[in-house]
């Protein structure tokens, strides 16, 4: 039987062992909106959807309630199929050409080994989440939605100490939003900057300055709204 958002939430937090109380700590809101969920009242936002599916080791499509419908062949498909088979056919034979008749100006382009980043890449959310903390560093989940995104791109998260050392983290990219995994030391500041990459260039984008980051919480400043 299909199962809609609420009562999947439902299965899934019981099935890990937590109460409305340690998901809400988790995610870093109340119990009220955890209740909220689970009776239809509201729904989750991307980010909070995001995180949802790490705590309950599933699937954003999973943790959704979706499921695969199969559909008959019908002679209807099988004519539409035939139709998408030549249009393809179309397709190819015509990038052929193309790329037959570009040759000979294609020496003219050559690639820049240092390739330049561009600061036209817009952030249209962003949040991170404490996700533990330890006697002498905090781990924090930065999660955020880049204006520039393919499947042929990649995506990393660059630390930037005040000695201008970096490093750089791998972010996942899921339905148009992007997360990682960071490192904090206490009494550090730093500035994260999102990267958005493809085969030419880069984009880059200000997500948040950190202050100082100590036992007690972090002192910050948004960079992605500004």
């Amino acid at each position: 039987m299909k199962m809609n958002f609420s009562e999947k939430l439902i299965q899934l937090r019981k099935e890990n062992g937590l109460s409305q109380e340690q998901l809400a700590e988790k995610l870093d809101i109340s119990r009220q909106a955890i209740s909220k969920w689970e009776t239809g009242e509201s729904q989750p936002d991307m980010s909070k959807l995001v995180l949802l599916s790490d705590i309950l080791k599933v699937s954003m499509d999973e943790l959704s309630g979706k499921e695969f419908e199969i559909i008959e062949k019908s002679p209807t498909v099988r004519r539409e199929k035939s139709f998408n088979v030549l249009w393809f056919i179309i397709v190819f034979v015509g990038l052929f050409a193309g790329l037959l008749g570009g040759f000979f100006i294609h020496s003219a382009f050559v690639k820049n080994e240092n390739t330049p980043i561009f600061d036209n890449l817009k952030i249209s959310s962003f949040s991170f989440y404490d996700v533990s903390s330890g006697n002498s560093s905090r781990t924090l989940q930065i999660v955020f939605s880049p204006s520039i995104s393919n499947k042929d791109m990649s995506y990393q998260v660059i630390k930037t100490d005040s000695r201008g050392n970096t490093i750089s983290y791998d972010a996942e990219y899921i339905n148009g939003v992007c997360k990682c995994i960071i490192g904090a030391d206490y009494y550090s500041g730093f500035t994260l900057t999102a990267v958005v990459s493809d085969k030419n260039n880069s984009y880059s984008a200000g997500l948040i300055e950190f202050l100082n980051v100590s036992k007690d919480g972090l002192t910050y400043n948004e960079l992605w709204n500004k």
